[in-house]
């Protein structure tokens, strides 16, 4: 941070940076030159932070704690990223005044699934994949990964003061995402995808859209849109 300049967000990475992979490391950097060149006031900071632990509800609990600003924004460091990502994802947050919102990355083994889902209707503990939804309509979702995940920092204190949890606390039997999502639902707060930002998925090779659309045509996709978040100009 700089003295003088106000922080609006923070951007957290939930491990150490000595485990980020390369090509994880070579997209934060322009991700960061793009943030200070086209996304910030000349007075307006934002806030990078990383953990030293690879205990990813603990990790996660940290950056939320002590983010600052309106929101915390966290990227895995297994996803490769567009430099303009946060911005992309800060159009619509703002625009609609969302309170939780994902881009999409996608599973890396066959058939390569988007890392997107819904409860099923008669179990509020397991979710199904989404498959098949529009990419160029902000849709709601249940439950997402925590990779790419933008989140107003007020979620997090209705978390603590409405729930008595921390936001990224495992309940047993689930991880920490599905955790975070569980309690959003008990507040009845939203969470939406903008499909038209996505990462890539390191494994052997970056996987994303493309490995996933070759196994489509045997998914029965269905998804809930949001009539009107469009994107706008």
């Amino acid at each position: 941070m700089l003295v003088g300049r106000r922080v609006i967000g923070t951007v957290g990475i939930p491990c150490g940076m000595s485990h980020c992979h390369t090509a994880f490391t070579w997209n934060l950097l322009k991700f960061a030159q793009f943030n200070e060149r086209h996304l910030l006031q000349p007075d307006q900071d934002l806030l990078y932070l990383d953990t030293g632990s690879t205990y990813r509800y603990f990790a996660r609990n940290e950056l939320a704690r002590k983010a600052q600003g309106e929101f915390l924004f966290q990227l895995d460091a297994d996803h490769t990223f567009g430099a303009d990502i946060l911005k992309r994802l800060l159009i619509p947050f703002e625009q609609y005044g969302l309170d939780v919102v994902t881009g999409v990355y996608y599973q890396r083994q066959p058939p390569y699934l988007p890392v997107i889902y819904r409860f099923r209707a008669d179990d509020d503990y397991h979710c199904e994949f989404i498959t098949g939804f529009p990419d160029d309509t902000i849709f709601r979702v249940d439950c997402a990964g925590a990779g790419c995940l933008l989140v107003r920092t007020s979620v997090f204190d209705r978390m603590r003061s409405e729930l008595g949890e921390e936001p990224f606390d495992q309940y047993q039997g689930t991880g920490e995402d599905f955790s975070f999502f569980m309690r959003c639902r008990k507040l009845g707060i939203q969470v939406h995808v903008v499909p038209w930002v996505q990462c890539g998925h390191i494994g052997q090779q970056v996987f994303g859209a493309q490995h996933h659309e070759k196994y489509l045509p045997q998914l029965c996709g269905r998804t809930e849109t949001v009539a009107g978040l469009k994107p706008t100009e």
